[in-house]
């Protein structure tokens, strides 16, 4: 099995022990697995793909002292409808999981935490609950990626808005990276703040932001 398959098989995995510990409706599982699957496949997807649900999911195993199946609903669905030049992929992810969710008849009060967390997700700025906290901080953690990691990570951004050109990508981009710098501290979690997040991210955006001026 190469790492693709093997990746793939393991997020299936997770995606149905997600179901079964909702209580969802199994005989809907594996078709709402693959229009999620079918969703995250739609180039470009360099970045927003199924493998960053997968890290996001492995990282929300790190709280354990909570219940976290909003957060798990959300993650699944987060970056769904994902177009670089839309400003409405929050809300059009929000949509699409909430009728997956309601084919799977889980709970309403999970879907209604988990459309809140998605919209979380559209700038990581108005989080205040521990949800969303969560949520911000976990999505958001690319930023403090070992260098290599996040090299990678800005190729495969770049990859995604290739419909734009060279000195609108770097103007865009450099204005984002610089108004991310200015919200420090970005993240508020223990678990992040315990492996020095920040510090991490400033070191990465900081030297983006020259590869980018050069």
């Amino acid at each position: 099995m190469n790492h693709m398959n093997a990746e793939c098989h393991s997020i299936k995995l997770l995606w149905d022990n997600f179901v079964c510990r909702m209580d969802g409706d199994q005989s809907e599982s594996d078709k709402i697995f693959e229009q999620i699957k079918a969703s995250y496949n739609t180039p470009p997807r360099e970045y927003h793909s199924l493998g960053h649900v997968y890290d996001c999911l492995i990282k929300l195993q790190q709280f354990v002292d909570m219940d976290t199946s909003a957060i798990e609903l959300a993650i699944w669905f987060h970056d769904a409808v994902y177009d670089a030049l839309s400003k409405t992929n929050e809300c059009d992810s929000a949509n699409m999981m909430k009728q997956c969710a309601d084919h799977l008849r889980i709970d309403p009060i999970q879907i209604s935490d988990a459309d809140r967390l998605i919209m979380i997700t559209a700038d990581h700025k108005n989080a205040s609950k521990n949800d969303e906290i969560v949520i911000a901080d976990i999505d958001l953690s690319i930023l403090a990626a070992d260098p290599d990691v996040y090299k990678n990570y800005t190729m495969a951004i770049r990859s995604e808005y290739k419909a734009i050109d060279d000195i609108d990508y770097r103007a865009g981009r450099s204005a984002f990276l610089q108004q991310t710098l200015d919200s420090m501290p970005l993240f508020h979690t223990k678990w992040a703040q315990s492996h020095g997040f920040d510090d991490r991210a400033k070191e990465n955006i900081t030297r983006e932001l020259i590869t980018l001026a050069n």
